[in-house]
C-alpha cells in the first residue's frame, strides 16, 4: 500500500525531529500495511525552492541508507506539501514539486480559511500542465461549513485527498463529518495518513480503512487506495477507475 502524503523526513518542517523516529515511523507505517511513503514535507519558502529540493532528496537517500542497513524493506518517494501562494508561479521549475515527477502536485490550503484566489491558484497549475491534490480539505474551516466549496474545486478539475485521522475522528467530529459528507458525495479521491509522528499522529491505516469500509463499502475503499499507485504511475485516473 502507498501513503501519498507523510510528513516522514527528519527535521525538515514540523514532523519527526530526528532519523530514529523516521526510521519508527517507517516501521509503523509497515505494520499498518504501508510499504511505500511519499514523504510531502511542507513547502513554503517560495525563495527557496532548490535548497528545499536539495535538502529534501539528501533526507530521503539518507533515510533509504539507513534503512538499508538495517534490512527494513520500504520505499520512500519525492513529493512536496505545497502551501498556496500566488507567488509560487514567479519562480521556475514549480514541477519539480510534484509526486514522484509526476503531473500531479499536492496542496495545502490554510486551515482556518478559503483565499479567494484559491480557484485561480489551482487554475494556474492546471494550466502548467498539473493535476492539483487538495490536501485534507475536511480540516478546511470554511470547507466544514460549506463543503459545496470543495465540490466547486474538483468540478474544475482538482482532486480531494482526506486524512485517515479524520476518517476515524482523530482531528475531532466536525472533521470527521465532514469527511464522510465528502467520502458519501464521492468528490474524494485518494486518503492518505499526513502522519508526522510516531505518536499521535503516527502512519496510521488499519482502522481508516475499517471504518471506510462501513461508510462506502469495500469497492469504493479498495478504489481510494489503489489510486496512489495510478498518481505515482503518472496514469489517467479516469482510464483507471
Amino acid at each position: 500500500m502507498i501513503d501519498l502524503h507523510c510528513h516522514i523526513l527528519s527535521d525538515m518542517d514540523d514532523g519527526p525531529s530526528t532519523m530514529e523516529e523516521s526510521v519508527l515511523m517507517v516501521q509503523t507505517a509497515l505494520k499498518e500495511g504501508i510499504d511505500t511513503i511519499v514523504a510531502t514535507s511542507h513547502f513554503t519558502d517560495i525563495k527557496a525552492i532548490d535548497s528545499y529540493l536539495a535538502s529534501r532528496d539528501e533526507k530521503i537517500d539518507s533515510l533509504l541508507g539507513t534503512l538499508s542497513e538495517k534490512g527494513i524493506k520500504a520505499d520512500i518517494v519525492k513529493g512536496a506539501e505545497v502551501y498556496i501562494d500566488m507567488g509560487l508561479f514567479d519562480i521556475n521549475g514549480i514541477e519539480r514539486l510534484a509526486l514522484n515527477g509526476s503531473r500531479y502536485i499536492l496542496t495545502e490550503l490554510p486551515m482556518m480559511a478559503f483565499p479567494l484566489y484559491t480557484e485561480e491558484f489551482l487554475y494556474r497549475l492546471q494550466l502548467l500542465g498539473l493535476i492539483p491534490i487538495i490536501a485534507h480539505p475536511e480540516r478546511n474551516e470554511r470547507i466544514i461549513r460549506d463543503p459545496e466549496l470543495l465540490y466547486r474545486l474538483v468540478d474544475l478539475g482538482s482532486l480531494a485527498q482526506i486524512n485517515t485521522g479524520s476518517i476515524t475522528g482523530l482531528f475531532g467530529t466536525a472533521s470527521q463529518k465532514c469527511a464522510r459528507k465528502i467520502l458519501k458525495s464521492k468528490m474524494a479521491h485518494i486518503i492518505a495518513t499526513d502522519a508526522h509522528s510516531n505518536g499521535r499522529r503516527k502512519p496510521a491505516m488499519i482502522d481508516c480503512i475499517k471504518v471506510l469500509n462501513n461508510w462506502i463499502g469495500q469497492k469504493e475503499t479498495d478504489k481510494l487506495i489503489n489510486t496512489a499507485a495510478a498518481i505515482l504511475a503518472n496514469r489517467d485516473l479516469n482510464s483507471d477507475q
